[in-house]
């Protein structure tokens, strides 16, 4: 892992950043860290991704001057989640023949420790996406924030395992991706749901002739267990999860038993 992180000081771009206090944290520093994926890779997968940062207002003329020579546009003070402390600049960057942004989220705050729900507004809401890294070290941003900081050798072996924790409130656009990190084998250690895979034979055998509890239609094998042993298609769950996103306590659609919707996701 310090080797990888010895390749982020060297490049160019990322030293850029760095030199100037950015913390760089989110999917990015995971992939290259934790998923040894080369930057060169990371920045040519044939999408467009997107290195996260923040850094304080008052370094930007200086951050936006020194990015200058690899950027190609800026899309400029844009409000971020609705408040007047930060702003969020887009920077457009060519590496090689490929494109990626850089978004970077400048806070006014003279200390980021007057903010206790700005990790939040970082729009990081799994632990998996807690690591950062700064022009010293890797570290875990929630360290900085709570007062219950996740160890980082717990993120760091989750991330190895697939395995991901849920750290703030669902919404639409986190239920996307926590659904394309799930189509990609990860795993929610929250989830108290059981796949047909795991089923004992008896249990697979005892669904063959019943009907889901939601749309009353005969079973598959896309089927999933609550705890309280009542079965749903996975696509009726998701749709009943969904249309619940607000709320943080659900009830199984059969017998009103109380989940946390965490459990469920």
């Amino acid at each position: 892992m310090y080797d990888k992180l010895n390749d982020l000081y060297n490049d160019e771009i990322i030293s850029a950043l760095l030199k100037n206090d950015v913390i760089i944290y989110g999917k990015f520093v995971r992939n290259i860290l934790i998923e040894n994926m080369s930057l060169n890779d990371f920045f040519s997968s044939g999408t467009i991704n997107t290195v996260t940062c923040y850094a304080k207002s008052i370094y930007k003329p200086i951050i936006t001057r020194d990015l200058n020579e690899y950027s190609i546009g800026v899309l400029d003070n844009e409000p971020f989640n609705n408040n007047f402390i930060s702003d969020l600049t887009i920077y457009t960057i060519k590496y090689n023949k490929t494109f990626f942004f850089i978004n970077i989220i400048y806070s006014k705050l003279s200390s980021y420790r007057n903010l206790d729900t700005y990790i939040l507004k970082l729009g990081i809401h799994l632990d998996i996406d807690c690591l950062y890294i700064d022009r010293k070290t890797i570290g875990v941003l929630t360290e900085i924030y709570s007062n219950f900081p996740i160890p980082i050798n717990t993120i760091i072996n989750n991330i190895k395992n697939k395995t991901f924790k849920i750290i703030s409130k669902l919404n639409k656009p986190l239920y996307d991706y926590i659904y394309s990190l799930k189509k990609d084998m990860w795993i929610n250690s929250d989830n108290k749901v059981t796949f047909y895979n795991d089923f004992t034979h008896t249990e697979k055998l005892s669904i063959v002739n019943d009907t889901c509890c939601i749309c009353y239609e005969q079973f598959d094998v896309f089927v999933h267990k609550l705890p309280c042993r009542h079965y749903f298609h996975i696509t009726c769950l998701e749709e009943y999860i969904l249309t619940n996103l607000n709320n943080e306590i659900l009830k199984c659609p059969y017998c009103t038993r109380s989940y946390s919707l965490n459990n469920l996701i």
